[in-house]
C-alpha cells in the first residue's frame, strides 16, 4: 500500500525522507520568496509624489512608475521659466535629457505632465486632441485653479519632491 510520503516494503512502513525533506523546505522557500516579491512590488508600485508651485498656488502630482519620472525626480528641486504655447500648455527645456519611452496619448487631459522630445517638460491645463509624441511623467492630481494660476503668457514654475 502506497501513501503520499510513504514507501511500503513488505509489512513494513518506511516514511519517504527524500520526499518529506525535498518537500517542505521548498514550500517554505516559495512562502518566503512570494513574500519579498509582493513587498517588491508594493514598494514599486507606491505612488510617487511631487508638489509644483505656480505663483503662490501648490498642486500635487503623482509620477509615473517609469524610468523618464525617476530620472526627472532625482533633478528636483527645480524651478523653471515656463513658455506660453498654443493657449493650452507651459512648456520649459529641461537642464539635461530625460530617458524616453515615446508614445501618442491621442488626447492630452489637464494636469498632464509630459516630456516631449528628450529634454522638453510640458504641463498642460486644457483638454485636447494630439497628434504629437510624448513621454508620460506625471499628473498634477486636482487641477482645480491650474488654469488660472498658470495665467496667460510666461510662467515660474518650482517641482519639489
Amino acid at each position: 500500500m502506497r501513501g503520499i510520503g510513504h514507501l511500503a516494503l513488505g509489512n513494513r512502513r518506511y516514511w519517504d525522507l527524500g520526499f518529506r525533506f525535498k518537500f517542505v523546505p521548498m514550500m517554505i522557500w516559495i512562502l518566503i520568496l512570494t513574500k519579498v516579491l509582493n513587498l517588491s512590488m508594493a514598494s514599486n508600485q507606491q505612488a510617487q509624489k511631487i508638489t509644483l508651485t505656480v505663483n503662490g498656488k501648490q498642486f500635487t502630482a503623482t509620477l509615473e512608475n517609469n524610468a523618464t519620472a525617476n530620472a526627472f525626480k532625482d533633478m528636483l528641486p527645480l524651478t523653471l521659466n515656463m513658455t506660453e504655447l498654443n493657449a493650452n500648455e507651459k512648456f520649459a527645456d529641461l537642464p539635461k535629457s530625460l530617458p524616453t519611452n515615446r508614445y501618442n496619448p491621442g488626447t492630452i487631459e489637464v494636469g498632464d505632465i509630459l516630456l516631449y522630445g528628450s529634454s522638453t517638460i510640458v504641463v498642460f491645463y486644457k483638454k485636447f486632441d494630439t497628434q504629437y509624441i510624448y513621454t508620460r511623467i506625471g499628473k498634477i492630481d486636482k487641477v482645480d485653479g491650474l488654469e488660472a494660476a498658470l495665467g496667460i503668457g510666461n510662467v515660474k514654475v518650482s517641482f519639489v519632491k
